[in-house]
């Protein structure tokens, strides 16, 4: 009776007919090695406990505020959230792009060129970002000219 409650595996393994598997281990990958005595470092994003508790609040500041921003434009509220939305994108992959780094790129120690190099893209994309979205018709106004024709925008920039 008892042998008959015992999931299966057990069961063909206690009668010999399939090894016996061995325990699954719960591994931590390198990336998530954070320690909570690690400085606040944007190079080696993936290596302190404040930097993960910013992709968090980035992750969830990107879910408020891009169906606010959809909604919103064209608004007074559009340049604001256009600006906000210009640095917590960027900033939320960097992190995301160092923790990916840390598992598959043996070369990416935490002061390595390779950091050095994501950290310069990041800056520059939240640049190129900003001035899109103070200088032009911002993040929002950009993704819906995409499927616009190009009859509607001219209309719409002829009566600006």
């Amino acid at each position: 009776m008892l042998r008959t409650m015992m999931p299966m595996g057990r069961q063909l393994a206690s009668a010999g007919l399939v090894g016996a598997r061995p325990a699954l281990r719960l591994t931590a990958t390198r990336s998530m090695a954070t320690k909570s005595d690690a400085p606040f470092s944007l190079v080696a994003a993936d290596q302190s406990i404040a930097v993960q508790k910013l992709f968090h609040q980035t992750s969830l500041a990107s879910l408020a505020l891009t169906p606010i921003a959809v909604l919103a434009h064209p608004s007074f509220l559009s340049m604001p959230i256009d600006i906000v939305l210009s640095v917590v994108f960027p900033l939320h992959a960097h992190i995301g792009i160092n923790w990916i780094l840390t598992d598959y790129v043996p070369a990416a120690t935490p002061n390595s060129a390779i950091r050095y190099g994501v950290l310069a893209v990041t800056g520059l994309t939240i640049l190129g970002l900003l001035k899109v979205s103070i200088v032009d018709e911002g993040l929002v106004g950009t993704l819906k000219a995409t499927w616009s024709s190009p009859e509607e925008l001219k209309k719409s920039r002829d009566s600006k």
